[in-house]
């Protein structure tokens, strides 16, 4: 693979790249995008003059939230005596840096312009969900939490360290073009066990069931995806 360099082309052409080396994880095996081209690249040469990542904010999250997501080592490649506030608190976050170190079973989720990662948390049954939007534009990335196995959750933002209340169905986050938004979801209720009496759609493999097995009338039919 060539060299990893600050723009976003060669950033983007590593998402399928990374989803092409899933296949080959194993303890102590994870996938090296390169180098992080992040803060202070160049002093006085011997390319270019003296610079910082030509990145933007927003792609330098979106890097930090990937390498993260995909358990990818972590090897700074500005100078580190100049990095900057921003520099560091991309650096220094705990619970970003904790899905990079500690997450399991890491998978895409979709890909696309709205490119969705997930891992399990190392313990319980918590979920980091990635968020990317690869596109031009400001757009809306979303997630079926019965992807996760879940049918709602509450939400922090790893990032911010925000909480972002409980959701239900669907997690769908507004990001900016080239952005990301990195989640650990709590579970507050599981999707179905399918059953002998499960009702699957033939076109789309999805599973229709009575949530949380209920026999009371007005019990909530739930729509779910198949995936064990």
């Amino acid at each position: 693979m060539n060299d990893l360099w600050d723009n976003w082309g060669a950033l983007d052409a590593l998402f399928e790249r990374l989803h092409a080396w899933t296949p080959y994880r194993a303890v102590g095996a994870w996938p090296d995008p390169d180098m992080i081209p992040i803060g202070r690249l160049s002093q006085q040469g011997p390319v270019g003059s003296p610079r910082y990542s030509n990145l933007t904010a927003d792609e330098q999250r979106t890097l930090m939230t990937l390498w993260s997501i995909t358990r990818s080592p972590m090897m700074w490649g500005g100078d580190l005596t100049q990095n900057r506030a921003s520099e560091l608190a991309l650096m220094n976050n705990a619970a970003v840096l904790a899905v990079d170190q500690h997450s399991r079973s890491n998978r895409q989720l979709y890909s696309g312009t709205g490119t969705v990662w997930t891992a399990d948390a190392p313990s319980g049954t918590d979920k980091y969900v990635a968020l990317f939007n690869r596109g031009g534009g400001t757009a809306n990335v979303s997630v079926p939490l019965a992807d996760l196995g879940m049918s709602s959750a509450t939400v922090t933002d790893l990032w911010s360290g925000a909480s972002l209340g409980t959701v239900s169905g669907t997690l769908s986050r507004s990001l900016p073009s080239h952005g990301s938004g990195l989640y650990r979801l709590t579970t507050q209720g599981t999707v179905p066990t399918p059953t002998d009496q499960t009702l699957t759609a033939r076109h789309s493999g999805k599973l229709a069931d009575v949530f949380n097995a209920s026999t009371a009338d007005g019990a909530d039919v739930v729509q779910w995806g198949s995936n064990g």
